[in-house]
């Protein structure tokens, strides 16, 4: 015979008993929440006329913050514009007077009775400059 069988719980007198939940109350429902999402530089005029409501004069300032906001992109677009035509430009004015100074040295050079050496180094400095050139023609293509 098993003694594990005869064997009885005793219930545990220092463990009150389960704690009933009341019915749950119905709970608040949140408002809604509204978004308006739109594209481009202006809201449509449906939120055009809400803001209106709420600020007199509203559309006015946003248009007239548009307006200003796109006259300072327009005005950085041209100063970038400026700067890299005066990159260009520089460049351009320094491969003139590198080509002019090694024209000299390669003059000189024949004058002083070196033929060979001159127009080595006119040949080359010249031919740097010319493949520089159209090298950056055809990457700006």
């Amino acid at each position: 015979m098993n003694a594990s069988a005869y064997v009885t719980r005793r219930p545990n007198r220092n463990n009150p008993p389960a704690r009933r939940e009341p019915p749950p109350q119905e709970q608040p429902q949140p408002d809604l929440v509204r978004q308006d999402i739109w594209q481009g530089p202006l809201p449509p005029p449906a939120a055009i006329e809400h803001f209106e409501r709420m600020v007199p004069d509203a559309g006015q300032r946003i248009f007239d913050e548009w307006q200003r906001e796109a006259a300072h992109r327009r005005d950085i677009e041209k100063t970038g514009q400026r700067g890299n035509l005066s990159i260009a430009r520089l460049g351009q004015i320094g491969a003139i007077i590198l080509v002019l100074a090694v024209l000299s040295v390669g003059a000189l050079g024949f004058w002083l009775g070196y033929p060979k050496e001159a127009a080595a180094i006119v040949i080359s400095v010249v031919g740097s400059v010319v493949g520089a050139f159209v090298y950056q023609r055809k990457k700006g293509e």
